[in-house]
């Protein structure tokens, strides 16, 4: 099949709808497909990858590092019907998923729409308007694209159950992203360890995500404080940016943490392994994720997690098997982590777990069961 893809979030960009796309159009391409995807442009990014179609873009200035997109130039769409595209995927409810709706439109091409993202969790990232008004606006937003669609791809079970309750009627299938398992399977613990100087004997717990209100981080750093009163020998890495970063290292140094805690920024896809590999244990506090693709990365690395039961971590994450899933409750979530930071046999027996189960998480699956909503979107048309 030839596959258009539009996004309004692309490389450069590092998070979970990037890696999403990425390994999607990856593992689609070994399958013998053919992928084409529209996205913003980055000045002062050199592309190396091929099939990547790019318009002109700016800084959007509410949050620097997202892109808003214009739909020049032109020529990306001049002959689109000649190009001969099977069907289209979009991937954003926003510029260019209205450009690729419009193409699927005009020319009679079967679309797919996948909610990566909940974005009525994010309308606190836009001043001086009632969130409850931006709520249903988003809500209403995300609806019409799904609506439009010939078939809908919902990343869990949880977020098919949210589209049907919002109002969503047409057919939702549930396709987790996966990950790739050459990437995660071979991290190098000591790489980590010997560039922040953390001597072996001493333990680490991570964090992966973007800084910003919706990862709930600053309730992570308070149950941390309860875990460093207990193990003062445990160190954090908080793997990520973005626009809460700032408030968060000053939480830290309240918290007389930050001796205990380290803050990376970004770190590229093909480290992050290093990261998990070298961990104790994954922890995880967001409430608004669509599925756990950073947690599949870090169990497919052999780390157990610790997370808030919430939508994504539960549909990852088997509660007493390669983890613990907790109620939004500091004092639960950091006594699951000091109960696992006191029990090395537990500890070992859920990274086992995590490590051989996470074949569950692998791409070629995922691509197939794509490949699936694509031809039955096709036949819809």
């Amino acid at each position: 099949m030839r596959i258009a893809m539009f996004t309004d979030c692309y490389k450069p960009i590092v998070n979970g709808v990037v890696s999403s796309i990425s390994c999607l159009k990856e593992t689609l391409v070994k399958k013998g497909h053919e992928v084409i995807i529209f996205c913003p442009s980055h000045p002062g990014h050199g592309d190396t990858e091929e099939g990547l179609r790019r318009f002109y873009s700016f800084t959007f200035p509410l949050q620097p590092e997202e892109r808003v997109t214009l739909p020049f130039p032109s020529k990306h769409l001049k002959n689109f019907k000649q190009e001969g595209f099977d069907c289209i995927h979009i991937h954003t409810p926003f510029n260019l998923g209205f450009i690729g709706r419009g193409v699927s439109r005009k020319h009679k091409i079967p679309m797919v729409f996948t909610h990566h993202t909940l974005w009525e969790e994010y309308v606190h990232y836009i001043p001086f308007i009632s969130r409850e008004w931006l709520r249903k606006k988003a809500i209403s937003l995300c609806r019409g694209f799904c609506n439009s669609s010939n078939y809908v791809i919902a990343p869990s079970a949880m977020v098919k159950d949210i589209l049907i309750s919002q109002g969503v009627t047409k057919p939702i299938e549930v396709v987790p992203s996966g990950i790739t398992a050459e990437l995660f399977k071979c991290g190098d613990a000591g790489v980590v360890r010997k560039k922040y100087k953390i001597p072996p004997e001493k333990r680490i717990l991570t964090f992966a995500g973007r800084t910003g209100k919706e990862k709930s981080i600053d309730f992570l750093l308070e149950a941390y404080r309860i875990i460093v009163d207990k193990f003062p020998d445990v160190h954090l890495f908080i793997l990520g940016d973005g626009p809460e970063r700032k408030n968060l290292e000053n939480l830290a140094k309240s918290l007389k943490l930050m001796d205990n805690t380290t803050f990376t920024g970004y770190v590229p896809r093909e480290e992050i392994s290093n990261y998990f590999s070298a961990s104790y244990l994954f922890i995880f506090s967001s409430t608004t994720e669509t599925q756990g693709l950073v947690m599949q990365e870090a169990m497919a690395c052999g780390c157990p997690v610790v997370a808030v039961d919430a939508t994504g971590s539960s549909e990852t994450v088997r509660n007493g098997i390669d983890g613990f899933l907790t109620p939004f409750s500091k004092e639960e979530f950091s006594s699951k982590i000091l109960l696992l930071l006191g029990d090395e046999a537990l500890r070992e027996k859920f990274s086992q777990s995590a490590a051989k189960d996470s074949s569950r998480f692998y791409t070629d699956s995922m691509g197939e069961k794509i490949i699936q909503v694509y031809t039955a979107a096709v036949k819809s048309e």
